[in-house]
């Protein structure tokens, strides 16, 4: 009945009910390839690792395909994410690291200064970016312990008046509560 009137929609949850890729999707093919075969997988994080520079969408691959010791390896490196846009690149070079954050103080020291300095490098072009990979990474920092950060990050993005439960605002209203920022989550609630 839903294909007969929304066909498009209808195709994209079959296909990702049958775990089929979207074929007008290259990156989302790669992905789901790698997912699917080893050989596939080792072969295309041994590329990007090996490349000292990658696009955002290379970086979007390597964040879903490969291992936190390659990526950590790759970012430590010095990895550079290339985009036309340098909020989206370094938002996925942050991205990349973030990932690989491990629970030692100087990593997390590490992930707070590169967080802080993208914040104030980028304050005005957050909101321009993919608020579910916004989400993610807010909900990483949370976990590093970096629940300021991650209210920073997010502040953007509320709206000062009628805000409404989405996730990206619960995870705002968790970092606030986690900083302890009592005063603002009592004026945002």
């Amino acid at each position: 009945a839903l294909e007969a009137h929304h066909a498009k929609p209808a195709k994209q949850i079959r296909m990702k009910y049958e775990r089929q890729p979207n074929t007008q999707d290259e990156v989302a093919n790669k992905i789901f390839q790698a997912q699917n075969d080893p050989s596939y997988r080792k072969s295309i994080v041994s590329k990007l690792v090996s490349e000292k520079e990658i696009s955002s969408d290379e970086s979007v691959l390597l964040a879903r395909v490969a291992d936190t010791q390659s990526i950590r390896k790759w970012v430590a490196q010095g990895g550079i994410v290339a985009d036309d846009r340098k909020v989206t690149s370094d938002f996925c070079l942050l991205e990349l690291t973030a990932l690989t954050c491990a629970e030692d103080h100087s990593s997390i020291q590490s992930l707070q200064t590169q967080t802080k300095a993208f914040i104030s490098k980028h304050k005005d072009e957050i909101s321009s970016l993919n608020t579910l990979k916004l989400h993610d990474l807010a909900n990483i920092l949370m976990i590093a312990d970096l629940s300021a950060e991650a209210v920073e990050l997010l502040k953007p993005l509320i709206p000062p008046s009628n805000i409404w439960a989405s996730p990206l605002v619960l995870v705002y209203l968790e970092a606030l509560f986690y900083s302890q920022q009592m005063m603002t989550l009592n004026m945002t609630m």
